[in-house]
């Protein structure tokens, strides 16, 4: 039979979503935040997702992360294990670990960067096209109206 610890910090609290949202303000404290998975900006704190990095069931089945969530005061609940994400991303994830646990402690940082910074290139590509094709459509126009004349 699998191990299953019920002590108080390996079970989901009903109030870690207000703490992480009294913690963690959003991008310059404007509420703005980013899904860690995808990059995705999320404005609407109702549809925002508290996800557990290390999932709740993982922790209660493994003795070696409970120890490690020991040294936490709110245990699995603790701010050091909860990020906001998506609702898609989260409920991609479940409770598998691996990459998404990777994800979640790097993508804080690096997924807003990556997808904003692919998004300006991408401007900047459309951008360039425009200004490319729009000058032959003018000089096309241009002759036209010449050989007409």
């Amino acid at each position: 039979m699998a191990y299953k610890n019920r002590n108080p910090k390996y079970i989901r609290s009903d109030r870690y979503r207000y703490e992480y949202f009294q913690k963690h303000k959003g991008l310059f404290g404007l509420g703005i935040y980013f899904c860690p998975y995808c990059g995705k900006a999320m404005l609407n704190r109702k549809k925002i997702q508290i996800d557990h990095i290390r999932s709740i069931h993982r922790v209660q089945h493994s003795r070696a992360l409970q120890r490690k969530y020991d040294r936490y005061k709110n245990g699995v609940n603790d701010d050091v294990n909860l990020i906001a994400s998506c609702y898609r991303c989260n409920e991609q994830k479940g409770s598998r670990g691996g990459l998404w646990i990777l994800l979640g402690k790097l993508g804080v940082y690096f997924m807003p960067i990556v997808r904003y910074v692919l998004f300006g290139f991408i401007w900047f590509g459309l951008i360039l096209l425009y200004i490319y094709f729009h000058v032959e459509i003018n000089d096309f126009i241009i002759k036209v109206i010449q050989n007409r004349l």
